[in-house]
């Protein structure tokens, strides 16, 4: 294809239309709209985005400019067919989860018996986050543009912020911050299932287990800040 014959535009022009019919049908679909998913907002985005898309696609097919417009319908349906992958797969992993953490041996444990709600909020937020990298990097593979930013993201973390005689690689300093945010985010998270399910099963003295717990944040979070010095080479 590409060769702009009429039989290839009037194929091309017949994808379009089917596609912008199912993409409205979808975004009219009473079912979507109640849908109470967190994922329903994205996907009323994506149909947006790709109804967009497609309507440049249709018009660039209409003058002529027919590689242009095969460019756009290849590169949007197959995104449309990672995403689909990504959203079912995404949607399997939380159901695996959700019904992991309704089990009886699962509800052994006092944060999942006590805090399931928050549990599963916190791998909805994990599993979203995963969905939002995949299905950007899926969208720029699709268009042909992840080499791109690839390449243009190891150049921007590889220059140098220089002030005075005083230099610092970028890169470095973003992963100093991150490093820092990431042991201390750990650190909390130790935290509370020593305090919620270890020390509590323990027969402590007194202040204790606090105490305990206080150590054990202090020290990863002191570790991450000697991680975090020693990569940034300061």
């Amino acid at each position: 294809m590409g060769s702009g014959t009429s039989l290839e535009r009037m194929f091309l022009t017949v994808i379009i239309i089917l596609s912008l019919i199912m993409f409205n049908y979808i975004k009219l679909d009473k079912g979507i709209k109640r849908g109470t998913n967190h994922f329903t907002p994205i996907v009323i985005k994506t149909i947006n985005l790709l109804t967009i898309l497609f309507v440049f696609a249709f018009i660039a097919d209409v003058f002529g400019y027919v590689m242009f417009s095969l460019t756009i319908v290849d590169g949007v349906l197959n995104s449309l067919f990672a995403l689909s992958t990504l959203y079912l797969l995404a949607q399997l992993i939380e159901g695996i989860l959700f019904v992991l953490i309704r089990t009886d041996f699962a509800k052994k444990s006092n944060i999942i018996r006590d805090h399931s709600e928050l549990v599963m909020q916190k791998i909805q937020k994990i599993v979203k986050f995963l969905f939002y990298i995949l299905a950007i990097s899926s969208v720029l593979r699709s268009f042909g543009l992840l080499i791109i930013l690839l390449n243009f993201l190891e150049d921007f973390f590889g220059n140098n912020i220089t002030v005075g005689t005083f230099s610092l690689n970028i890169g470095t300093i973003i992963l100093f911050f991150f490093s820092i945010w990431f042991a201390v985010a750990i650190a909390r998270s130790i935290r509370f299932i020593l305090e919620t399910d270890i020390l509590v099963r323990m027969n402590l003295k007194r202040g204790v287990a606090g105490a305990v717990s206080s150590m054990a944040l202090y020290a990863i979070t002191g570790f991450g800040i000697v991680f975090a010095i020693m990569s940034s080479g300061l």
